[in-house]
């Protein structure tokens, strides 16, 4: 299992660059539906707060049980990604 540390550092990664390409399409492409973008920005930031407190929260300290805890972890994360990038791909009017 990688370090907690780690782990938090590259959700706050991949949520940066999602905050990125949120902001890049609200403010530098045309027919760009601004009210849309606020709150996909909004969303990003909530599953940014969501994943980083859902970290520290594993409950217990059984091997097998921390494990699949961080697999589900990574499967949600990996859909909740996928859904907002699904979003920034439809911002444009």
């Amino acid at each position: 299992m990688a370090s907690v540390r780690l782990l938090k550092k590259q959700i706050q990664g991949i949520s940066d660059e999602l905050l990125s390409e949120a902001l890049f399409c609200m403010y530098f492409l045309p027919n760009v539906d601004n009210q849309k973008g606020e709150e996909l920005v909004e969303k990003v930031v909530e599953m940014q707060r969501e994943y980083l407190q859902r970290i520290g929260k594993c409950g217990g300290k059984e091997p097998k049980l921390i494990k699949s805890y961080y697999r589900q972890l990574g499967v949600d994360f990996n859909t909740a990604v996928l859904s907002i990038l699904e979003e920034i791909k439809g911002l444009e009017k």
